[in-house]
């Protein structure tokens, strides 16, 4: 049995070493502070990730390495500026454009939420984050939220104003190919029923002629 798994172990092996992990810069390690040596190295994997082949593995190896380092310099930080920055940072690993894990960018965008009150821009990116999974009565509510957190502000006005303009967009088109594809069934030609000639037999083509025999 040991035997017969040793080939599958060189091959882990070989594969491990294909793709060595690169170490941080010695910008990194010089900072001498945790929090801004995660963040440096966080830095350092996102743009590493930007430049990688679209969708390989080793760019999304890279993206999960910067949220594991965006993730640790939040959790260390004792700075509030410091803190929203690897938080801020984090997120946008999980964007659309990068992980793409909304459900990921949810807790983050709260943690933002939570620390920065004031703030309605994180509030925004949330409903975004679940209008695009498709959570849309979370996205109605937290817009909601915004507006009556902010009742005077026009910002959560203009965001419900362009989540709505996109949900008619979205049920118009919806009942457009509703209706395209009802009319396209009702035009298809229906096969004739079969009839019965004076003999009382039943053929299949309803009026079609039978072919003419061959003398």
């Amino acid at each position: 049995m040991i035997a017969a798994a040793l080939p599958l172990i060189l091959i882990l092996l070989l594969q491990t070493q294909a793709i060595p992990p690169q170490p941080p810069s010695s910008g990194c390690m010089a900072t001498g502070d945790v929090v801004a040596m995660a963040m440096c190295m966080g830095d350092e994997k996102l743009r590493r990730g930007d430049t990688l082949p679209k969708g390989s593995p080793a760019q999304a190896a890279a993206w999960r390495g910067a949220a594991d380092e965006y993730r640790r310099a939040a959790t260390l930080s004792q700075s509030a500026a410091a803190k929203n920055r690897a938080l801020e940072q984090l997120a946008q690993v999980y964007d659309e454009q990068h992980l793409a894990r909304g459900g990921d960018a949810e807790p983050v965008l709260r943690e933002l939420i939570a620390a920065n009150p004031s703030d309605m821009t994180p509030i925004f990116r949330l409903a975004k984050v679940q209008e695009s999974q498709n959570l849309i009565d979370a996205a109605e509510s937290t817009l909601l939220a915004a507006r009556q957190q902010h009742p005077d502000a026009p910002e959560p006005y203009r965001e419900l104003a362009e989540f709505f303009g996109r949900r008619a967009a979205t049920i118009e088109m919806a009942a457009v190919a509703e209706k395209q594809g009802r009319q396209d069934v009702s035009a298809t030609p229906q096969a004739e029923p079969a009839t019965a000639d004076e003999n009382g037999i039943y053929s299949d083509g309803g009026s079609i002629a039978p072919p003419a025999l061959v003398q």
